[in-house]
């Protein structure tokens, strides 16, 4: 009974291999051919073998004694790496079989045990004892195993489930106890139980519990001849910890070992053993004493001389590989025990062995490197690795061979004991099998061998061989008694294909559509046969049919099309699984691939189109849009270019087309209309994927008319400007903006603008002809009336005043009514006079200072001039007197 240590491992990919397994559930065989002609099963379920077990003690010279003998199987049913169902067949005298049959003691085909709730968790290892079964399981899908299930024999409360449960289980129980960390390791022998935890969540186990029958002090309490009711924590004596982390744990016949890392390099370099040493199996150097603490176990040199790589035990033999090189792969094997049989294999014959032994190979040697190593009861086996790929390549068997579970085709004689020398298994021809693939695990059971192999080097295994004893039914063939001497007359067939590819798209129709790529080797689906397909949501639950394409699809080269069944328009769906079922019987069950979560939407539709009065004005309209399935309609689920449309529309004389955006209101703007026109929009289209609309919507009868082009005032608080005040009226000027100008520079749309007093009362100012001034020309031009709109400034005359009258003007409109109003940010104050005019009087007194300043320069000069002649005259007066 052996642990399946080299291929308890996950898939992280979403190409996975469809194994038909062993005809689980039931069989439909022929008559067992008694001529060793080669059986070969195919099977109605479809999934990867995880791991497969054989549990059965038997004790040295007790070989002819039979004892219960089970067997079982962890498979992935969903392809996602991890076991989620458990088959189980053999004898089922104690309930080990699991599955609440407390008639029928022999159950010869697998049958799966329902009680597990399929996709609850996953099942990372499965034991038996012959006569009692476990399975550690990860219930919340972390990656980590955080309970244990146990059924069967209960007599030494080797499955401590209930006090209530003194003799049988016939249905897994789940083990009430408190772990304080994570299931690493489970082992079962007959009557104990132990497992290994992990505490501190680093992966590797620290703690060792053991319980059950403790007749030979294998339990490592330091106790014996009694029975441990509940999981007791062992250690070493003396210790509180075994001092680094537990790598390897085994419990076989009545003594147990465990392997551990002192250094943390996660490579075992310790050898802990204990229990029964009838036959030296403790491997401490002494026999018959039996030890009852855990001991440090070396060769005879005191030192391994590399790491320890796989530990195993039989019922009363032990053995360890050890890489020697420190390469990380094992190339030396020791062992020591009984050897009755020759289980040592190439040692002294005969002879137990006291102190861990180099076994060698045949002739010495054993070809490459120890890649999976098994021993239960009275028998030896190893994978070797011929090639350097790091798989088994060939197997090796020797020891016990009175069932013909060496596979050499032959059955020990009476005088005959056992095989030493390491023998591969032949096919009946007498020659070495051919496994056609590497040795993915090699199991005993007692009296029974199995070897899963991967025959297209996948790294999954493909064909399960079982040969040997078959006194319980425990090769699965339906059949008891009947002993298979070679692993060619029967093997279980596992036919494969992998899921290489898939991708889902979306359609032409605002529909989804699934391609999938199959490597189909054996041709299990073609034209004749092919594949359903079926795509769910694990968090909903909701399942979508598919309608198979076949215009699209070419089954020849493995690739087929589906449309997705019952898709709405502008919904995001989301599948993580991907279900395959052929339209045969070859399945019972959907096959369920796990995928990364897949979102995708299905493109919009737009239902209708429409206009409504007030999303119209003079220079554009806003398109309310419609959608099917509204209420499953997200806009934020699609990107822009998604939503990019293009409107083609009409009015009187041209065609259009204007490209724009849907916005977050479900509205399309159509912009750059001229006003007063009637337009018409003859289709939309909508969806822009790579370079090109996907679809066009044809409204019906989506006629417009654009409104009249409304002036506005512009920056009326700096562009507002009084030039003239009479004494019953006044001129200002102001900035308007969306004015008309025709061709011969009147205003079409503008008249008259109203002042508004402090008072509510209006004031009609008349626009002055000629008075605009443009400031930004031809904003847009009308072709059909010869205009332009333009922004710039108009003047405009208020007349019928009151004379030396203050008016105060808070606002300005282009309403009669005052309406619509234009509030100034400072109120404006006029004030009329009759016959005051501030510019003539300012003129007047010009003029005056003028003149004044004109007669003092006069006078000045007036004055100088006659100082002058005066002077001129005085001065010929003196002339003359000296002329005199």
């Amino acid at each position: 009974m052996k642990k399946n240590k080299f291929f308890n491992f996950k898939i992280f990919t979403f190409i996975s291999v469809f194994l038909v397994f062993l005809n689980i559930g039931y069989f439909n065989l022929n008559n067992y051919d008694k001529n060793f002609k080669k059986e070969q099963i195919n099977s109605n379920q479809i999934g990867n073998i995880i791991e497969q077990v054989n549990g059965q003690q038997v004790y040295s010279e007790e070989s002819d004694q039979i004892y219960p003998a089970t067997s079982g199987a962890l498979i992935d049913q969903d392809l996602d790496g991890l076991a989620d169902t458990i088959y189980m067949w053999g004898d089922n005298e104690y309930g080990q079989i699991g599955i609440n049959d407390q008639e029928n003691d022999f159950i010869t085909t697998p049958q799966k045990l329902d009680i597990f709730k399929y996709g609850s968790g996953s099942f990372y290892q499965l034991e038996s004892s012959g006569t009692h079964s476990g399975v550690v399981f990860d219930s919340d899908n972390d990656g980590k195993s955080d309970q244990l299930y146990m059924w069967g024999d209960n007599r030494y409360q080797q499955l401590v489930i209930s006090n209530s449960i003194t003799n049988y289980s016939y249905v897994p129980m789940l083990v009430d106890f408190n772990w304080e960390g994570d299931i690493i390791s489970l082992e079962l022998s007959y009557g104990y139980s132990g497992v290994t935890i992990d505490t501190n969540d680093d992966g590797y186990a620290e703690n060792l519990y053991i319980w059950g029958n403790n007749e030979d002090g294998q339990i490592g309490n330091g106790e014996k001849n009694n029975t441990i009711l509940e999981p007791t924590l062992i250690t070493p004596k003396d210790q509180d910890n075994w001092g680094g982390n537990i790598i390897d744990f085994e419990i076989d016949g009545h003594h147990s070992a465990v392997t551990i890392d002192t250094d943390y390099d996660g490579y075992a370099d310790t050898l802990y053993s204990w229990g029964a040493n009838e036959y030296g199996q403790v491997g401490n150097g002494e026999e018959r004493n039996d030890i009852v603490s855990p001991t440090i176990i070396t060769p005879q040199n005191g030192y391994w001389e590399g790491n320890l790589i796989d530990l195993e035990l039989g019922s009363s033999h032990s053995g360890v590989t050890v890489d020697t090189d420190l390469n990380g792969y094992a190339d030396t094997l020791y062992m020591w025990g009984d050897n009755y049989f020759k289980q040592l294999g190439n040692i002294n014959s005969y002879q137990n062995e006291f102190i861990p032994t180099v076994s060698y190979g045949p002739e010495q040697n054993w070809g490459g490197d120890l890649v999976n190593f098994s021993l239960s009861g009275i028998n030896s086996s190893i994978a070797v690795d011929t090639n350097n790929d790091h798989l088994g390549d060939v197997i090796y068997l020797w020891g016990d061979n009175s069932y013909g579970q060496i596979g050499n085709g032959t059955i020990d004689n009476q005088l005959e004991k056992g095989i030493s020398t390491p023998t591969k298994p032949l096919n009946q021809n007498g020659e070495e099998f051919d496994w056609n693939g590497n040795v993915i695990n090699i199991d005993l059971g007692g009296n029974s061998s199995s070897a899963l192999i991967d025959s297209d080097y996948d790294g999954l295994g493909d064909e399960l061989y079982l040969w040997g004893d078959n006194s319980y039914g425990q090769l699965g063939n339906s059949q008891i008694g009947v002993n298979i001497l070679t692993p060619d007359q029967q093997n279980f067939k596992l036919e494969n294909f992998k899921l290489e590819n898939y991708e889902i798209i979306d359609t032409s129709n605002y529909g989804l559509e699934i391609n999938i790529t199959l490597e189909d080797n054996n041709d299990f689906f073609n034209k004749s046969n092919i594949p359903t397909l079926k795509l769910k949501n694990q968090d909903q639950g909701n399942i979508y049919n598919t309608t198979y394409d076949f215009l699209n699809s070419d089954p020849e080269s493995d690739s087929y099309s589906y449309k997705i069944n019952n898709i709405k328009s502008g919904q995001k769906y989301q599948w993580d699984e991907i279900l395959i079922n052929d339209q045969g019987d070859d399945f019972n069950e959907d096959l369920i691939f796990n995928i990364n979560e897949i979102e995708i939407l299905s493109d919009y539709k737009i239902k209708e189109a429409s206009i409504s009065e007030e999303n119209i004005t003079e220079s554009d309209a806003l398109i309310d849009l419609d959608f099917e399935n509204k209420m499953n309609f997200n806009i934020n689920n699609f990107t822009e270019e998604e939503l990019k449309v293009r409107i083609n529309y009409q009015d009187q004389e041209n065609q259009y087309i204007k490209e724009t955006i849907i916005n977050q209101n479900e509205q399309i703007l159509l912009d750059g209309l001229n006003s007063e026109n009637q337009y018409t929009i003859t289709s939309i289209d909508y969806f822009y994927q790579n370079g090109n609309y996907k679809y066009t919507f044809n409204p019906v009868n989506l006629v417009f008319w654009t409104d009249t082009l409304i002036p506005t005032f512009y920056q009326i608080n700096n562009t507002f400007e009084i030039e003239q005040i009479n004494s019953d009226s006044f001129q200002f000027k102001i900035g308007l903006n969306n004015v008309i100008v025709n061709e011969d520079g009147s205003l079409a749309n503008i008249d008259n603008v109203y002042l508004i007093d402090s008072n509510n009362n209006i004031y009609e100012g008349d626009y002055v002809e000629n008075s605009w001034e443009s400031e930004v020309n031809s904003i847009n031009k009308d072709s059909t009336v010869n205009s332009s709109i333009e922004q710039g400034y108009a003047r405009f005359n208020v007349t019928q005043l009151s004379e030396k009258t203050n008016y105060n003007f808070i606002g300005i409109s282009f309403q009669e009514d005052g309406s619509s109003a234009s509030l100034f940010q400072e109120s404006i104050n006029i004030q009329t006079d009759n016959n005051f005019n501030f510019k003539l009087m300012i003129s007047i007194i010009l003029v005056i200072i003028l003149a004044i300043l004109l007669t003092l320069i006069i006078i000045y000069f007036a004055r100088k001039y006659k100082q002058f002649k005066k002077a001129k005259v005085v001065d010929q007066d003196e002339i003359t007197k000296v002329a005199n």
